[in-house]
């Protein structure tokens, strides 16, 4: 089981951004429970210098979303995604996940390793009931799984669905339809459910729950990786990568709902970890890297507590 950070919503911002970036990254990878990072993508691993970045990973076991460049397509297109009805939209988030495979052979050869990669189930959903299905989602898996991935498992990471009840953030499929179009696909697809984007679309913090062992019970849970988000306040539902209690003063999540939701998906996992901004009073890029350790911590805590007997009689431990 490997330990995850989501370190780039809290990259260092500013005129020394670029100076201080390198020690960033070092720091995160260098703490000793820290086994690699989710690497987004966008256009490209990096958008300044990908092969400086490469450089950067040293080794390490890492996971690739693909969500920052699937939310902006899904956001500026209607008809974009794997799970796109129309034809066209489909064929272009076919072409995206050609594009992560490349770069999944790039962090490959660069000497690291990949343990999954995150693809999501666009388009949004809420004007359109019909513009997503499950049936278009599992033939793209079909397609996407013959591919050579390098060894890393190929995952839907789950975003809130569009709900009849209030706005969605993303409005892709839901578990359940995903969860059949990975059926359907006959492929070994796993899914990865992100702590906020399950609480945004159930506005509680038991739907995160309810999700991990959806997708448990029926043997796809493959990660969970932890971002808090608030119910209140300007950042209201929104998906802001909110670090845990008490660094945000309106999260909602805190140890126990990472205990609970640790619970509920069981040890047998491919990884967790946490994903998070900096915090309100991160002014350094010391600050910034201490803000996603302490989020990194809190996981690995929460996890611990949920394993219980279960590590005392030899379960996996997380970690290097």
């Amino acid at each position: 089981m490997h330990v995850i950070a989501g370190a780039y919503p809290a990259l260092p911002k500013g005129p020394l951004a670029g100076e201080a970036a390198a020690d960033f990254w070092r720091t995160i990878l260098d703490h000793p429970t820290v086994d690699g990072l989710e690497i987004p993508y966008l256009q490209g691993l990096h958008g300044d210098d990908e092969t400086w970045f490469l450089d950067q990973l040293r080794g390490g076991v890492h996971v690739i979303t693909a969500v920052p460049v699937n939310a902006m397509r899904a956001r500026n297109e209607p008809g974009y995604g794997l799970a796109s009805a129309n034809e066209e939209g489909r064929r272009a988030a076919l072409g995206v996940a050609a594009d992560v495979c490349a770069a999944v052979h790039r962090v490959v050869d660069a000497g690291a390793q990949v343990a999954a990669v995150a693809l999501h189930s666009a388009p949004n959903r809420s004007a359109d009931p019909a513009a997503g299905t499950a049936a278009a989602l599992g033939q793209s898996l079909i397609e996407i799984g013959q591919w050579d991935w390098a060894g890393a498992t190929l995952t839907i990471e789950h975003c809130d669905a569009a709900v009849a009840d209030h706005p969605a953030e993303k409005g892709f499929l839901t578990l359940t339809d995903e969860l059949q179009a990975i059926t359907d696909s006959g492929l070994p697809v796993g899914v990865v459910i992100n702590w906020a984007r399950s609480v945004i679309e159930g506005r509680t913090t038991r739907t995160a729950v309810d999700h991990a062992r959806q997708a448990r019970s029926v043997g796809r849970l493959t990660g969970v990786m932890f971002s808090g988000v608030a119910a209140t306040g300007d950042a209201a539902w929104a998906d802001g990568h909110l670090p845990p209690a008490p660094g945000h003063p309106e999260t909602l999540l805190g140890g126990t709902e990472i205990a609970e939701t640790l619970a509920a998906a069981g040890t047998d996992l491919a990884f967790f970890g946490a994903k998070v901004v900096a915090r309100p009073s991160d002014e350094t890029w010391q600050d910034r890297a201490a803000g996603v350790l302490a989020a990194v911590d809190a996981v690995r805590a929460g996890w611990e507590q949920a394993a219980g007997g279960e590590q005392t009689d030899g379960g996996e431990q997380p970690g290097r």
